[in-house]
């Protein structure tokens, strides 16, 4: 999968566990991912310094790290992510 197919799968991912979530207090770590993933797009899309990539990576691995999203729908954007991380790290 291309990169930038993957960043757009994983802002699927987020955007429809914000919307299914019974969990309010989940729903500004959706909102916050998905923040950080629409900084991503024109890093990918233009073919930034992979730098810039990794330390998106590395910011954003901090934040699933930090808390806990619950549910399925957590479960299914800590998928999505460690995909993406995979998609933007070639392997």
């Amino acid at each position: 999968m291309d990169r930038l197919a993957a960043v757009v799968d994983y802002i699927k991912v987020l955007a429809a566990s914000l919307d299914t979530t019974t969990f309010a207090g989940d729903r500004a770590a959706y909102e916050r991912h998905l923040a950080a993933a629409a900084r991503l797009v024109p890093l990918v899309a233009q073919a930034a310094d992979e730098r810039e990539i990794d330390a998106w990576v590395q910011s954003e691995e901090r934040h699933f790290g930090l808390g806990y999203l619950s549910d399925i729908e957590g479960e299914q954007a800590e998928s999505a992510f460690a995909q993406l991380r995979a998609a933007l790290s070639g392997t």
